[in-house]
């Protein structure tokens, strides 16, 4: 991403296990959200510029990508998708920067479903962490004004159990 709010587009690469690199993708203004389906053959990448999470189908031999289509968007929201994690059910966990909020989107999108970095698990498979960044000294959501939580990590005992790569 450069400097510039996202104005000059990347390109996202892949490196193999014996260096070879080549470019996967290209055009992404923010990028975000780089996580894959537990059986491999879904990679979910993030534009935030964009206001979008893309989902391709993604070959777990090869890693080749194919079929760019939506998969979530927080367009006409005062929002963006930012970091995500997805767990063992498939599911794709979004802390949505500007929107107060982390939304856990089914593998097949469902609008009655429910809809901030989102970080590590512990050594337990079950503790997320989310680590809070600052914009401003307040903040004010819904007509109330807070102070801003600066710097902080917040510890949350998880529901489900994350996906844990190289696990079958």
């Amino acid at each position: 991403m450069d400097d510039d709010g996202g104005k000059r587009p990347g390109d996202l690469y892949r490196t193999d296990g014996d260096g070879f690199t080549e470019k996967v993708l290209e055009g992404i203004h923010i990028p975000n959200t780089i996580a894959c389906s537990p059986d491999g053959d879904r990679l979910y990448v993030a534009d935030s510029r964009l206001q979008t999470i893309f989902v391709h189908d993604m070959d777990p031999r090869t890693g080749a990508l194919s079929n760019r289509r939506e998969f979530a968007s927080t367009r006409g929201e005062d929002c963006a998708p930012d970091g995500s994690a997805v767990d063992v059910e498939g599911c794709l966990w979004n802390a949505q920067w500007g929107a107060w909020r982390i939304v856990r989107y089914a593998p097949t999108p469902d609008p009655a479903a429910a809809k901030a970095w989102l970080g590590l698990f512990e050594q337990r498979f079950d503790i997320l962490l989310l680590r809070t960044i600052r914009v401003r000294n307040v903040i004010t959501h819904g007509g109330i004004t807070v102070p801003a939580v600066v710097g902080s990590v917040v510890r949350f005992v998880a529901a489900l159990e994350p996906l844990v790569l190289g696990a079958r």
